[in-house]
């Protein structure tokens, strides 16, 4: 019987020590995974820097772009009427 109690309490001990032997590896993990997290969180910082400037020129980019379109339409209209 008091081998048995023995056993038990050595097993006990034992469960203890590989949960904790676990618990370790995960934490090293999960601070491995929180310090990728940090580098990432400032790069999209950096990008958000970085790109804050596109919304300004958009539009005039845009009504360019437009206006580009439509002097080549009135040019391929004006080049079919001399075609014909």
């Amino acid at each position: 019987m008091v081998l048995r109690v023995l056993l038990t309490c050595v097993d006990i001990v034992a469960l203890a020590a590989v949960l904790g032997a676990f618990v370790y590896v995960i934490t090293a993990k999960l601070r491995a995974v929180a310090d990728n997290l940090a580098q990432i969180a400032a790069g999209v910082g950096r990008i958000s820097t970085d790109t804050g400037i596109l919304p300004n020129g958009t539009n005039a980019l845009n009504q360019n772009l437009q206006a580009a379109a439509s002097n080549l339409m009135a040019a391929v209209d004006h080049a079919q009427a001399l075609a014909s």
